[in-house]
């Protein structure tokens, strides 16, 4: 894979899911810990179903991770569960589900080709036109449409909401399966960037934990987390091409470089308490 195809797949893998999870922290919801989850069983359903067409394969990956992304909301909403145990059970749910359903289907494959377009005889990823429209997409639903005033109101202002007669549960129920749609479609990406398919040992890479860092740094922000999940981008682009060229050097350093700089960000950030308000509280990161 050319270094542009997996710098592509990447922006659209972390940029996707990182917006999704958006959707859940302006809602006052918390979905970092379930992001693995939700991108892995969105990706395998994608790539199983990439015989019928691109399009099909996303929308088939995305409705997945509303499936996922529901559990998640049931835990918060509804029973009032901890979002950092109740996450990080689902994602081990998720890799058990992933585990038994490749066994099932013998292995999962994709047919590379099924998610390209040619133009003037050069292949072009349909990922990268989708990943220049998420960021104002999102702009535009969370800042100029009613639902997205409602949600952010649900997140910052549950007052304000519940005196303007808004339908918190309902608004947090559209939020949290907006975010699970776009999630499970990123693992799509995800997986490709990978190398396709999907192993127990690799799952999706860690980009969900990678996709929480960017919306937390970006403030749950769209044009903030595009910045950032570009920057997350580069540096899992060159750690996978790296261990692609050069096989003969330690695999597991290249692999965790993206990671301990993004750790490094998200700790300053986080001491600077720039987290999403409702979000913060509910990881505990608020005094």
């Amino acid at each position: 894979m050319t270094l542009g195809g997996t710098f592509v797949l990447c922006v659209f893998a972390l940029l996707l899911s990182s917006l999704g999870a958006a959707f859940f922290a302006r809602g006052g919801l918390a979905a970092g810990f379930a992001l693995e989850g939700i991108m892995l069983l969105g990706g395998l359903a994608g790539l199983v179903s990439s015989g019928i067409s691109w399009w099909a394969a996303l929308l088939i990956a995305g409705a997945a991770g509303m499936v996922f992304s529901a559990l998640l909301a049931l835990l918060q909403i509804h029973l009032k569960g901890d979002p950092v145990i109740g996450g990080i059970a689902l994602t081990f749910l998720a890799a058990a589900l992933a585990m038994i359903l490749a066994r099932l289907l013998g292995g999962v494959s994709y047919n590379r080709k099924t998610f390209e377009w040619t133009l003037n005889g050069e292949a072009v990823s349909v990922f990268l036109p989708l990943a220049l429209a998420a960021a104002p997409l999102t702009w535009l639903l969370m800042y100029h449409t009613r639902f997205g005033l409602r949600l952010r109101l649900c997140g910052e202002e549950r007052n304000a909401a519940e005196n303007a007669g808004v339908r918190i549960q309902w608004t947090r129920w559209r939020g949290a399966l907006l975010g699970g749609f776009l999630g499970g479609a990123a693992g799509v990406a995800a997986l490709i960037a990978l190398g396709g398919g999907w192993t127990l040992k690799q799952g999706v890479g860690g980009m969900g934990f990678l996709a929480a860092a960017a919306m937390i740094c970006g403030q749950g922000k769209p044009w903030r987390i595009l910045l950032y999940a570009l920057m997350m981008a580069a540096l899992q682009t060159g750690a996978l091409m790296a261990v692609e060229y050069w096989p003969a050097a330690p695999q597991e350093a290249f692999r965790l470089i993206p990671f301990v700089l993004a750790l490094g960000i998200l700790c300053l950030k986080c001491r600077r308490n720039e987290v999403p308000g409702e979000t913060a509280r509910a990881l505990g990161l608020d005094d």
